[in-house]
């Protein structure tokens, strides 16, 4: 997994432990020793240099996020970073939760101090609404290549539409990888998809919720056609249904296709098949730990 270079870490005693769970409240006991940090970092980008501080707060409201009990270490939003932004990418499956966890992730850090902006939670991106529309229609969906296309620049133009943004941590709920695999899962060539990853930044952070696709076709409850690979995918299974799974199915192999080729990403994988606060639990300690380890580049 790429990391940044190496930062000098300073831990203040964590406040006293509290349980993972609570039987009432599953999500309000969430709790790790060293979590979420203060960044202090040079004028260069983090990614040259930087100074890693933690600070705990060991009293006081907890607030009402489910993840920040009361003794959750806190941010101090004047020592907030002025460089570039951590990038996060929340990837995983149609059905596996991933907008309810980009959420919750995004509401924890920003209980924090952190400032956190979410590129791709905008629905009125221009591109997005194209595609959108595109696929409200049987007759006119996308071809393979054209959802290809039109997915990598909508990406591309979220990236540009928060270029320099003065926050801390941007998160994606989905990237360019997605794009790739749904383009992979319908028929283009790997060998010619892969490589357009090189025109993304690389984020510092990918987390791809894996499900298997019966699960999340039951926590849906349905799908849609553009869910199930359009209408040339749907017409060569007898339901709709059934081409949902062979679509996801394709498409999660297709992530993996992406993960095994050097160089494109790295996805650190969770466990989606179990439950909610469990998968919360995961994803918040993965961004934690990464943000802030004192790790090798």
């Amino acid at each position: 997994m790429r990391s940044p270079l190496p930062r000098t870490l300073s831990l203040a005693l964590p406040p006293p432990r509290v349980p993972i769970f609570s039987s009432n409240e599953p999500l309000t006991a969430l709790y790790f020793a060293a979590s979420v940090l203060v960044l202090k970092r040079s004028e260069r980008s983090r990614r040259q240099t930087g100074t890693l501080e933690l600070i705990f707060i060991n009293s006081g409201p907890a607030g009402h996020n489910p993840l920040c009990p009361k003794g959750f270490p806190m941010a101090d939003p004047d020592t907030q970073p002025s460089s570039a932004p951590f990038v996060v990418v929340l990837e995983g499956l149609d059905g596996s939760g991933k907008s309810s966890q980009a959420r919750i992730l995004a509401s924890a850090l920003e209980d924090q101090g952190w400032r956190v902006e979410q590129p791709t939670r905008d629905p009125k991106r221009p591109l997005r609404r194209t595609y959108k529309e595109l696929i409200a229609n049987a007759e006119g969906f996308p071809s393979p290549r054209t959802s290809l296309l039109l997915g990598l620049s909508d990406y591309s133009y979220a990236i540009e539409q928060h270029a320099g943004s003065a926050v801390d941590l941007l998160l994606y709920e989905r990237y360019c990888y997605s794009t790739l695999a749904d383009g992979m899962a319908l028929g283009i060539d790997p060998a010619l998809a892969m490589p357009m990853a090189a025109l993304f930044p690389r984020p510092d952070l990918t987390i791809f919720i894996d499900v298997d696709p019966r699960v999340a076709l039951e926590r849906k409850g349905e799908c849609t056609l553009a869910e199930a690979g359009g209408p040339d995918f749907r017409r060569q299974h007898a339901t709709l249904e059934a081409a949902f799974v062979a679509y996801q199915s394709a498409v999660r192999a297709a992530y993996q296709q992406l993960e095994d080729q050097k160089g494109i990403t790295d996805l650190n994988v969770v466990d989606g098949n179990r439950s909610f606060a469990e998968v919360t639990r995961s994803i918040w300690h993965i961004t934690s730990q990464y943000l802030m380890q004192d790790r090798a580049a």
